[in-house]
């Protein structure tokens, strides 16, 4: 009886699972030969800019808007939960304490303006669609660069350079910092991938384009908005929801660019995998 429930079970396991199964597209390798030394130095202080936004030609609502359920909630303090499971207890002197502030970007003239901000040993970065910002953690501000000179050096006709993502490596002590690029007048796009040459985020980076209208190395019609950037110890992972040229959605990506290649001090090749739909 056991061996017929286990039987039954396995079939309705294997046939559930290709009704409902969601299978990607991919995997596929892309690359490319190389990219380019940029440093801070080389650049002078940012400046509040005129951007062109990508709104995939879409209406921009500037006003909040709500919908309406047909009911209204108060708040409930019931919601609210403390965790008791964190290293200090409130009330007590090992309980985190604001240590230092100061002023960031003022607010631009572009919306959204979609910042971004990462902390390392030593520095803060800030990172919005005009510019980055590089702080000690005192709130000096060390450097201050343009978004479209930085990516500019990058990529060849960039058009517009929005959805900044910085981060800091921990695993590797290094600044990993991702643009998106679209030119829609001759359909390219690209994920730029910078990365310092140490944990100081000051002076040599290391920089690829990395074309985002590919699956792997099949050049498509379609660019990736609004990425999202993350790592663990093994790789950088760029996802994107893609849109034509014209603005309709067409499917979400995920790639995959191992990190070592990126962390060796060099601009040699950049290989990636993606998976998409």
């Amino acid at each position: 009886m056991k061996r017929i429930a286990n039987t039954i079970l396995y079939f309705l396991l294997i046939t559930t699972s290709g009704l409902l199964a969601q299978i990607a597209q991919g995997p596929a390798t892309g690359s490319i030969p190389g990219g380019v030394i940029l440093s801070t130095d080389n650049f002078s202080p940012g400046d509040r800019i005129n951007k062109k936004m990508l709104e995939l030609n879409r209406n921009i609502i500037q006003d909040p808007y709500y919908i309406d359920y047909g009911f209204s909630t108060e708040f409930n303090s019931s919601r609210y939960v403390e965790d008791t499971g964190t290293n200090y207890q409130a009330g007590t002197a090992s309980q985190p304490i604001l240590i230092q502030d100061f002023q960031g970007f003022q607010m631009g003239n572009y919306i959204p303006p979609d910042p971004d901000l990462a902390a390392g040993p030593n520095h803060i970065i800030a990172i919005d669609n005009g510019q980055f910002g590089i702080w000690d953690k005192l709130g000096n501000l060390l450097k201050n660069i343009n978004a479209d000179s930085w990516v500019s050096a990058i990529v060849n006709n960039p058009s517009v350079v929005t959805d900044p993502k910085i981060l800091y490596d921990h695993y590797a002590g290094r600044w990993v910092m991702v643009w998106l690029t679209v030119n829609d007048i001759i359909q390219e796009s690209y994920w730029t991938i910078s990365v310092s040459d140490d944990s100081d985020p000051l002076g040599i980076w290391y920089n690829w384009a990395t074309p985002s209208d590919q699956n792997g190395s099949a050049s498509t019609s379609s660019f990736g908005d609004y990425e999202g950037v993350g790592f663990d110890e093994d790789a950088i992972y760029i996802t994107g929801n893609f849109f034509s040229y014209s603005g309709f959605y067409e499917y979400t990506k995920i790639r995959i660019v191992p990190k070592a290649q990126l962390y060796l001090n060099s601009t040699g090749p950049v290989v990636w995998t993606d998976f998409w739909e």
